[in-house]
């Protein structure tokens, strides 16, 4: 095989890597802004991201908390009224809600990219961002239950894993992150101006420049 060959099939293969991390990042930041927290950046530059959810050695999604209680009201859709929790039990439901949250921001990167990647889960570096994101949803939901058992906890991954990906096939959900990741592919980065129009747009990129 020429080297001429070897070139081709290995900017091939960094190509494509390329694709699924930005699909990877859309899928975080994607998450962030459909459950209301307040993202900062994505990138698929190369990065450590250490520490930072939703992070990866080729990229990362940088986003905070919600400001205020998460939950603090109960609405009631027949009346169209709404009632403010007691405090103990609005700060009970904005943790619980905080910690699914982050879970299922955690997974929707690993199933964006494994739904671009027709249900394969690629191989190689992008990894070790895979393996980061499955202990920050199972820390987030452990938090939940901190004496679960392993069934009950396998249970809750399963249910956040089930929402979000049911989540992502919703046809508006789909062309956001195709549109996020395609802007990351044209741009390594994105700020939270540009994705959040990208989001509220459904997924169209011409704006950018």
């Amino acid at each position: 095989m020429s080297s001429l060959s070897l070139e081709r099939i290995q900017l091939t293969n960094d190509l494509e890597s390329r694709r699924l991390m930005a699909y990877h990042q859309a899928g975080h930041a994607f998450a962030v802004m459909r459950l209301r927290f307040s993202l900062v950046s994505v990138s698929i530059d190369e990065a450590s991201g250490e520490g930072i959810e939703g992070s990866s050695i080729f990229g990362k999604t940088i986003y905070g908390e919600p400001a205020g209680r998460i939950g603090r009201f109960v609405y009631n859709r027949v009346t169209k009224s709404r009632r403010v929790r007691p405090e103990a039990e609005a700060e009970h439901v904005d943790r619980g809600r905080r910690a699914r949250a982050r879970a299922l921001i955690a997974y929707a990167g690993i199933l964006a990219e494994a739904m671009h990647n027709d249900g394969r889960r690629a191989v190689g570096l992008i990894r070790s961002g895979v393996d980061e994101d499955v202990a920050v949803a199972i820390e987030a939901l452990r938090s939940l239950h901190p004496a679960a058992k392993p069934e009950e906890l396998e249970r809750l991954v399963r249910q956040a894993i089930r929402k979000i990906e049911q989540l992502l096939r919703r046809p508006r959900s789909a062309n956001i992150v195709r549109g996020l990741a395609e802007a990351l592919l044209a741009k390594s980065t994105l700020s939270s101006a540009d994705a959040r129009r990208i989001y509220r747009t459904g997924g169209i990129t011409g704006f950018l420049p």
